[in-house]
């Protein structure tokens, strides 16, 4: 859906003349995905948030920025928008989409085109009751406003950068002066509480071909001394378990272009040792749904994900069978892995190893050339 920055959402589909004439949070697509077969049963949702009015360009300061939401399912035979009211107004906030299928909206400013910081983000619950859906969370000491950037990363974070309202580059002697930090935004499903039903991606296909049938093996939580018959093991046979597609976003001007979450349809889901699970993953049938390119992969537990791993989605490619001979305590493993062509047969196997993963709360990004900017901001 292509946004028109210069008139409502009614020109672009009907519903009622509510304006984002200024850069609101641009749209963005969640696609589930259950079942290949069906492509009927997909469901696909657009939103557009925040926004201002069209004079705001000539009052930059004291027109309030809108509070609104408009959302649609524009595949949807005859598609009529919602409209709902975020805690807070914002215009040229960032929108990022969560491998849960929620969506964090972040940055931006509260007045005019580009006045007063808006530092608290919100939580965009899609499949929530209408009026529960929106949730504040942890505000930013740092203003960021005018060409901020948020962008989703492998580990479920989400990068929050930049913010310069001005001309060129202003660091002195004004109320916001540019800036270059980073921040690490983390989402309330990074809380450590949730550390008992957190799962571990153990091995997941490099690439996967529309239509094939793929799998992912991870790693459940066991509770020391157990013999594996736990809740959270419990769980993930009875269907809490969920594989989500994330395409990576390149974000600029409000814009956050190439976002995409496809929840995979997951079959059945074998217990292989105490605490390690290989799933059956569909990938998706068609381009349509899932262009050509790289995406993250996520195995989401009880609405916990895991971090992620890369996945090239080809039209011809190779696809993953995961080797289950149980060996020892595989939950310390990255499982053995047969990648076999459908051509050439040709195995490749991958012996398990040490499986360590960084700490989600430390950030290991390049220092900017200007200095120590680098911080981490909790969202939980």
């Amino acid at each position: 859906m292509t946004p028109c920055c210069h008139c409502s959402p009614r020109d672009v589909l009907h519903r009622p003349p509510i304006r984002f004439s200024s850069p609101g949070v641009v749209p963005s697509l969640l696609t589930q995905c259950q079942d290949s077969e069906r492509l009927e049963e997909l469901s696909d949702l657009t939103v557009v948030c925040g926004g201002a009015h069209h004079l705001a360009l000539r009052n930059s300061t004291s027109l309030p920025a809108d509070r609104t939401c408009a959302r649609v399912a524009p595949t949807d035979p005859d598609p009529v928008w919602a409209i709902e009211e975020m805690p807070v107004g914002r215009v040229m906030g960032d929108m990022v989409l969560l491998p849960t299928g929620d969506v964090l909206i972040v940055n931006g400013a509260a007045h005019g085109t580009a006045g007063g910081p808006v530092t608290v983000p919100v939580l965009y619950r899609p499949d929530a009751e209408l009026g529960d859906r929106f949730e504040a969370l942890a505000a930013s000491a740092i203003p960021r406003m005018y060409h901020s950037s948020a962008a989703l990363d492998t580990y479920g974070r989400v990068l929050v950068g930049g913010s310069n309202p001005h001309v060129g580059y202003v660091f002195a002697n004004t109320m916001y002066p540019t800036e270059l930090s980073l921040e690490a935004f983390l989402p309330p499903y990074m809380n450590p509480r949730l550390d008992s039903v957190r799962p571990r991606l153990l091995a997941a296909p490099p690439e996967v071909g529309y239509g094939e049938a793929t799998a992912v093996r991870f790693a459940l939580p066991v509770r020391a001394g157990d013999d594996g018959d736990t809740a959270a093991e419990g769980s993930a046979a009875l269907g809490e378990v969920r594989v989500a597609a994330v395409a990576p976003a390149f974000a600029t001007h409000s814009f956050g272009m190439n976002q995409r979450v496809v929840e995979l349809g997951v079959g059945r889901v074998a217990r292989l040792d105490i605490g390690v699970y290989e799933a059956e993953v569909a990938a998706p049938p068609t381009p349509g749904i899932a262009p050509p390119g790289y995406y993250l992969w996520f195995v989401v537990h009880a609405g916990v994900p895991s971090s992620a791993a890369w996945d090239d989605m080809r039209q011809e490619a190779p696809f993953l069978l995961l080797h289950s001979e149980a060996q020892g305590n595989a939950s310390s493993m990255v499982p053995s892995v047969h990648v076999a062509s459908k051509t050439t047969h040709l195995q490749a196997r991958m012996e398990g190893r040490a499986h360590q993963t960084p700490s989600p709360f430390v950030v290991a990004l390049p220092l900017l050339p200007t200095g120590d900017h680098l911080l981490l901001h909790r969202g939980i």
